[in-house]
């Protein structure tokens, strides 16, 4: 059994976690699924890297490409692997050629997106339907053809006019995303 005593202390002194870090990932670790509870002891007892793979993402590969210790990779892993929602916009991400490093933050900007630009984003990520919707004059189309901006970075900004829209017009105003 994973004594969590043991576990903050070597993220602690192992990790370079803080207190706070260290107990926010023992909070998520308690968490995991069966299956990922079983990996990560295996992993915290040999310390041998499993060959674990989520949908398109490689554990080892994902860990020395971004430079992640095994610990995040873990927590990332278990989230993607438990919510089909949150593996398909990754995996939607990947074949849109997203940065892996870009896609955990990306995926957290979607999950929190108003009601409804949330429907209009799985009416699209489900069926290819582009949203027919303005927001402070704005419109998906116009920011893929004016702004040239990529579909997911288009609804990122429809939810950021909607939430923040001086904020978001602003910025539009001057170029920026």
């Amino acid at each position: 059994m994973l004594s969590y005593d043991k576990l903050f202390y070597k993220l602690i002194h192992e990790f370079g976690f803080s207190e706070n870090e260290a107990n926010l990932s023992i909070e998520k670790i308690q968490n995991f699924s069966e299956e990922y509870q079983l990996f990560f002891m295996n992993w915290f007892l040999s310390r041998t890297i499993p060959s674990l793979k989520v949908g398109s993402f490689d554990f080892e590969e994902y860990m020395q490409e971004f430079d992640k210790n095994p610990i995040e990779v873990f927590i990332l892993f278990n989230w993607m692997a438990s919510n089909e929602e949150v593996l398909k916009i990754a995996e939607k991400l990947i074949q849109l050629n997203y940065q892996k490093n870009m896609v955990e933050r990306t995926v957290k900007k979607i999950l929190r997106f108003e009601s409804e630009t949330k429907a209009l984003f799985d009416d699209w990520l489900e069926y290819g339907n582009e949203p027919e919707i303005t927001v402070e004059n704005y419109t998906y189309r116009m920011l893929i053809d004016t702004f040239e901006m990529k579909p997911i970075g288009a609804f990122i900004t429809l939810n950021w006019l909607i939430i923040e829209p001086e904020t978001a017009k602003a910025a539009l105003a001057k170029g920026k995303r």
